[in-house]
């Protein structure tokens, strides 16, 4: 059913999210990123 795709869709997405959250983002919890290379 539609359903049941939707909602395996959903929970991939949500797997997804929690992964990347735990993850840390590039550039935000380092202040010495590749932004001060460039000044």
């Amino acid at each position: 059913m539609i359903v049941d795709i939707l909602l395996s869709a959903l929970l991939i997405l949500s797997m997804l999210i929690a992964i990347a959250a735990l993850l840390p983002p590039p550039g935000r919890h380092k202040p010495g990123g590749y932004r001060h290379r460039h000044g």
